[in-house]
């Protein structure tokens, strides 16, 4: 994997993810029924604050822990839930997009080089891959939330899920 296929990698399955929600009419996006008792909104707030973990790693070129790193996924997936369900839409939605830019950035000031090595990464574990980390919290984890979706709001996949 290079950056430039990274890039590619996610570019492309956030735009899949992007047009699949854009299918969902707004009003939708609030109600709390998609993902147990997550709404669209939740989901996008979810993916949002994984995208910002990723953006500190890569300006910090640190394995930063976060205290909910610490916890259980469903756990912290919970807490992160309960951190934003109360936002307003238009709050989440803006603030998504802007980290989401911001990690497209900070991308683009890694080398081929920092993706495959561990050691371009203070306290990151040398058998780890930074480019899989980063996948596994981006456009991996966009195609997670896709089926989801797709269920709740019977929608048919005009775009290829891989």
């Amino acid at each position: 994997m290079n950056k430039n296929a990274l890039l590619e990698a996610i570019t492309t399955e956030y735009d899949h993810w992007q047009k699949l929600i854009e299918k969902i009419s707004p009003e939708k996006w609030v109600r709390r029924d998609v993902r147990g008792k997550w709404s669209v909104k939740d989901i996008i707030a979810h993916i949002a604050w994984y995208e910002r973990e990723m953006i500190s790693l890569i300006n910090m070129r640190q394995l930063i822990d976060s205290e909910l790193w610490d916890r259980a996924t469903d756990e912290r997936n919970q807490i992160i839930f309960e951190q934003n369900k109360n936002r307003s839409l238009k709050d989440v939605i803006e603030e998504s997009g802007i980290i989401h830019g911001d990690f497209i950035h900070a991308l683009n000031t890694l080398s081929d080089e920092d993706l495959l090595d561990a050691s371009h990464f203070k306290d990151m574990p040398g058998d780890w891959v930074p480019w899989k980390i980063i996948a596994g919290n981006s456009y991996e984890h966009y195609r997670q939330h896709i089926p989801d979706l797709l269920q709740r709001f019977s929608i048919l996949p005009a775009i290829s899920i891989h």
